[in-house]
């Protein structure tokens, strides 16, 4: 792994950006194109729209809905939503924006997959949803262990390998999620201190032959990671971290694209509402999620940019000044 420094920054992009290349599409969604793209909306529920239909395209069987308000519930869903080849779109706990309408009749979607309960997603946005959709499904829990836990029981795929997450904070999921969803794996939350029961049943359900732990202690507890070993004795564990989330990031992009990747997501490690939206995108694009700071790219990005030799970069308005050199920084 190449070294890393808490403190080195570049002048970068800020929101979501890419470094684009061509890549295979799955079936039902488009690649991005080759040159420079910019992926962004006025808001998050734009933003959510702008993603989707960059990389889909309809008719869908499935679109997964997320409120735009919390990160916990659509965490967990994000990879499920790229193994149905579905965009996560983005609304309002009690209302659908004119956007995310206007998106789903393009999409002509036959099922609709809210993530998390009424307090997440009304019940009036519920019955709204129905007007776009043959039928609307919701994963949900009493919270957000079990609400992960009723979203992995809908992926269809073998537990063979399950990304574990802090439900209680939302870095280290946002790229795991990307991560799980190139592996075709599922993403559960623990509570930083101990495993809940829920997340505790649901790994002696699967029975995974690996788990891959993110973030250091402050994320998952030397108690939880405890737990975790005595549940799962045989299980092979590997801890994804570094000294911070952005750090974090990179060593989760290292490791599950050790062969570098043509195509890099990047987002805003401040917030949550982009990256989620942006997992099933960085799946059709076989792209991980690096986050990086508001105004500035933590110093792993120029690395990673030396080591990947990407060709093409996107990076999202800013003023010209900084823009020139933003792109001075990618060469």
């Amino acid at each position: 792994m190449f070294e890393r420094s808490k403190s080195a920054t570049i002048c970068a992009a800020v929101g979501l950006a890419m470094l684009l290349l061509p890549a295979e599409a799955l079936a039902e969604t488009t690649a991005l194109p080759t040159g420079d793209t910019r992926i962004e909306g006025a808001n998050r529920f734009e933003t959510s729209v702008e993603i989707s239909k960059s990389s889909f395209a309809g008719p869908l069987a499935a679109v997964y809905i997320a409120t735009g308000r919390d990160y916990a519930d659509a965490l967990a869903g994000g990879p499920a939503a790229a193994q149905d080849n579905a965009p996560i779109l983005l609304v309002d706990t009690m209302t659908i924006p004119d956007s995310v309408s206007g998106e789903l009749q393009r999409l002509q979607v036959d099922t609709i997959y809210i993530l998390g309960g009424p307090s997440a997603v009304s019940a009036e946005v519920e019955t709204e949803l129905g007007f776009y959709a043959d039928s609307v499904e919701r994963l949900s829990g009493q919270n957000r262990y079990e609400t992960a836990v009723t979203v992995s029981n809908h992926i269809t795929s073998t537990g063979g390998t399950v990304f574990l997450a802090s439900g209680a904070s939302f870095a280290d999921g946002l790229s795991g999620g990307a991560a799980a969803a190139r592996l075709g794996a599922r993403l559960l939350l623990t509570k930083p201190d101990e495993l809940s029961s829920a997340t505790n049943a649901e790994l002696l359900r699967l029975q995974p032959e690996r788990v891959y732990e993110l973030g250091g202690p402050a994320a998952i507890s030397f108690n939880a990671r405890e737990q975790l070993r005595l549940a799962l004795p045989e299980v092979r564990r590997t801890a994804l971290t570094g000294n911070n989330r952005y750090e974090t990031s990179a060593a989760i992009a290292e490791t599950i694209w050790p062969d570098g990747a043509s195509t890099v997501f990047y987002a805003t490690g401040l917030d949550f509402a982009d990256a989620l939206s942006g997992t099933p995108a960085a799946r059709v694009n076989d792209a991980p999620i690096l986050l990086t700071r508001t105004t500035c790219l933590p110093k792993y990005a120029d690395q990673l940019k030396s080591a990947w030799a990407p060709t093409t970069t996107a990076i999202r308005s800013l003023s010209s000044q900084l823009r020139q050199g933003v792109l001075s920084s990618f060469g």
